[in-house]
This record gives structure tokens, sequence and C-alpha cells, in this order.
């Protein structure tokens, strides 16, 4: 298991803790519809898991975990909805990116325990 380093996006997250971090919902003006960070994915690495956690989402949300630009899973979140356990197989992409799409601004997720995994 190895904890997550961000590569690009790293402005958007802010960490709590190793392998503890938020993305916020975007602000849903024009050039502004998704939040999205991204991590490099060493060789031998196969999965990616997170407990994901929502806080604020007043509509509709989408967390869609991709590796190398192709949609790996998407997960809804839904007011009310607390957390969830996000896992994806990972192997054969360099990057894993997290992008969250949310239907109004103000909410935000949090990822812990992210970690990529042999």
């Amino acid at each position: 298991m190895i904890d997550l380093e961000p590569v690009a996006g790293a402005a958007l997250i802010r960490v709590t803790a190793a392998s503890v971090f938020d993305l916020s919902c975007a602000t849903n003006s024009d050039r502004d519809r998704e939040r999205a960070v991204r991590f490099d994915v060493p060789r031998g690495y196969g999965g990616f898991r997170s407990r994901v956690v929502s806080s604020g989402i007043r509509d509709i949300a989408r967390l869609d975990v991709r590796g190398d630009n192709k949609t790996l899973t998407s997960v809804p979140f839904t007011p009310g909805q607390s957390e969830v356990d996000v896992s994806a197989a990972v192997a054969g992409h360099s990057v894993l990116e997290l992008r969250i799409t949310c239907a109004r601004p103000g909410g935000a997720v949090t990822f812990s325990h992210a970690a990529l995994t042999r």
C-alpha cells in the first residue's frame, strides 16, 4: 500500500493528514464546472481504495475515478448520503484522477485512508 501524493490539482485539495484530503465542489460558473486532482500510479500498483464522506452536498453530485482519462468508476452522491467506500482497478494506468462534479456549489467530499494497493 502507498499513500497518494498529488501531481496536479494539489491547490484544490486540503490535506488534513496522511491520505486524508478534501475536494470541494466547483463554483459552477461557465468555466468552473468540476474539480479534480491527479496522482501518479507507480508500476506494480493495481488498485485504488478510499472511504469517501460527503458534506454540504445540496443536490446531486458525482465522483469519477479515472485512469489515464478513462472513467473507471462513478459514484453518485445525494443530499443526506454520508459515506461510501470507493475502489477501482488502476493496473495499467499511469495517472489516477479523482473528479467531483456537483449540481450546486458549496459541498465537498473527504477522502480518508486513500491509497494505492498492489
